[in-house]
């Protein structure tokens, strides 16, 4: 698989009327402690700018980027038990408020782990389960998904299938959605 870091090649072209991006199935957005410790979101700002500056390469963008933290290899947590990558996590949804738009399902989950309140509960190492508070929990859902129409109107001109997206962000954050069955018409 393919994967970019966000750096200044992201907005370069490979030839006139050619899509960098295009070939990638997977953009690795790699977020390295230096940055998390100045709050310095500037290199997922310039990717989000980049990624919403076309509507078809928006759509194709859906959850496609994948968010790592590298410097916390030594630190026996769970990178959303870490205050300064919660910190960073809190900037970055205040800077880049579609970033979830683009998070691959893993980052979703993370992402919301470090936004929402968790509580971690320490399995036979290495396992972790978390459970995310109801209510910071259903916030963070409601918050995204009122994002996402938000990102619809503003950058794929409304056409995009937002319960799908809204099934797809729960889905990432460990719940579900029940289908109803379709109510019979008079």
């Amino acid at each position: 698989m393919d994967q970019l870091q966000p750096r200044s090649s992201v907005v370069e072209s490979s030839g006139p009327g050619t899509d960098p991006l295009a070939n990638f199935d997977l953009i690795v957005a790699v977020v390295e402690k230096a940055a998390v410790d100045r709050l310095d979101t500037t290199d997922l700002r310039t990717l989000v700018a980049t990624l919403t500056s076309d509507p078809s390469r928006f759509r194709a963008s859906n959850g496609r980027v994948m968010l790592t933290f590298t410097g916390y290899e030594a630190d026996p947590r769970e990178v959303y038990e870490i205050p300064e990558v919660r910190a960073f996590a809190q900037a970055l949804d205040r800077d880049c408020p579609h970033l979830l738009w683009f998070l691959d399902g893993v980052s979703v989950g993370v992402f919301a782990r470090c936004i929402c309140d968790v509580t971690a509960i320490r399995g036979t190492d290495p396992v972790v389960f978390t459970r995310i508070d109801s209510d910071t929990g259903n916030q963070f859902v409601l918050d995204r998904a009122f994002r996402i129409l938000e990102c619809s109107m503003k950058y794929a001109s409304g056409r995009l299938d937002i319960p799908s997206e809204i099934k797809r962000l729960i889905g990432a954050l460990g719940g579900h959605i029940e289908e109803s069955p379709p109510r019979p018409r008079d």
